[in-house]
């Protein structure tokens, strides 16, 4: 049955549509309320999400089995004319072909539930490209709102956008009223760091981002500080940069191993699961076993990360989640609702698996071991 506009104060739109050839009318929140012998306003108020204190329990369930029993859905064009909103969001991503913004885009959809068009703005961030889009160009879009991550946190510069705003995964302080979701990285690095320690690692190496975003300076600060708090001078902390990219993580790893073997790492965390996935790739070209000759850890947790060879360690960051949280509270600013907390915070956790382990003894002469293979191909 085709689906049936109603709109937020009762009307439809045209009278009639067409369907294979044949003229099917459509059906206004009127027509539903003498049906059941409410009145329009009340399918409004039910339709829109508006009942609760206004419409009973018995009622409201009456409403909602004839809408069901119709396939009725709620007009927003005409919903937008009664409330001022165009159901337009903007979501400012770096890359799209990163499976965890993907997976962010996935939770913000399902937040807005089809009650807003979603409008993904793609900006590659690092060296060559133009930065994220300004600010003007996302308003020009004439969105509602914005869902902004961290790496894109800097359109908002120091004046206020002149529409609602939730910034995504980034740590520090944010000023006002402002709408904030967060990862707890300090969990997740701690149960990282006492893992590898508890291994025997001492010194590290750490592949980075190539721009200090908020998020990912909070991992390496936050990491890096972990090292000291619990190994002191022993400890040895390396960071070199790469792009979020196998091949580009697969270069620096090639071009950073010499030093860093020569320094005795024996752990390699990286910024992201993808640029661990290049740097096991480039240690089973190189013939450096995982986790024979050295460990590797991420962040992000992908799913690709429990079926590489061998299965990646790292720290689970729930961007299903992150979208999900971040689209209901900016929904939640957009309808008037009562905001139960401006910033959320969400819990991280270490997925423990096979690419880390004891730190090995000295490598003995001979022909490379090969044991290790990498995950999805670039």
């Amino acid at each position: 049955m085709r689906e049936r506009p109603i709109g937020a104060d009762g009307a439809s739109g045209p009278r009639r549509a067409r369907r294979s050839g044949r003229p099917t009318s459509y059906v206004t929140a009127a027509d539903i309320a003498r049906e059941i012998g409410v009145s329009p306003a009340t399918v409004s108020l039910v339709v829109n999400d508006k009942a609760r204190g206004r419409v009973s329990p018995a009622t409201e369930a009456r409403v909602r089995a004839a809408v069901e029993r119709a396939g009725y859905r709620v007009d927003l064009g005409a919903q937008g004319l009664a409330t001022g909103l165009r159901h337009s969001i903007a979501l400012v991503t770096p890359d799209l072909a990163d499976p965890f913004f993907a997976q962010v885009a996935m939770g913000v959809t399902a937040a807005l539930e089809g009650r807003y068009q979603l409008v993904l703005l793609v900006a590659n961030g690092g060296p060559g490209d133009n930065g994220p889009p300004r600010l003007d160009e996302v308003l020009a879009l004439r969105v509602d709102g914005m869902l902004l991550d961290s790496t894109a946190a800097t359109l908002l510069g120091p004046d206020r956008p002149p529409c609602p705003a939730v910034i995504l995964d980034a740590p520090g302080p944010l000023d006002g009223d402002g709408l904030r979701v967060d990862f707890d990285l300090a969990a997740g690095v701690e149960a990282l760091v006492a893992h590898l320690v508890g291994l025997g690692h001492r010194r590290f190496g750490y592949l980075d981002w190539v721009a200090d975003s908020p998020t990912f300076l909070a991992r390496r600060t936050v990491l890096e500080a972990g090292i000291r708090e619990r190994l002191g001078p022993r400890g040895t902390f390396d960071p070199t940069r790469s792009r979020v990219e196998l091949d580009d993580a697969d270069r620096v790893f090639r071009a950073s191993w010499p030093t860093w073997e020569a320094n005795g790492v024996s752990a390699v965390i990286c910024a992201t699961d993808l640029q661990a996935y290049g740097v096991m790739r480039a240690a089973r070209d190189l013939g450096i076993a995982i986790p024979g000759h050295v460990s590797v850890a991420g962040f992000n947790d992908l799913e690709f990360s429990a079926v590489v060879d061998p299965p990646l360690t790292s720290v689970a960051l729930p961007a299903y989640d992150l979208g999900l949280r971040a689209a209901a509270l900016l929904r939640r600013r957009l309808e008037h609702r009562r905001l139960n907390a401006s910033r959320i915070v969400l819990p991280t956790t270490l997925m423990v698996r096979a690419s880390t382990g004891p730190v090995p003894g000295p490598r003995t002469s001979g022909p490379p071991t090969t044991t290790t293979t990498a995950g999805p191909a670039a």
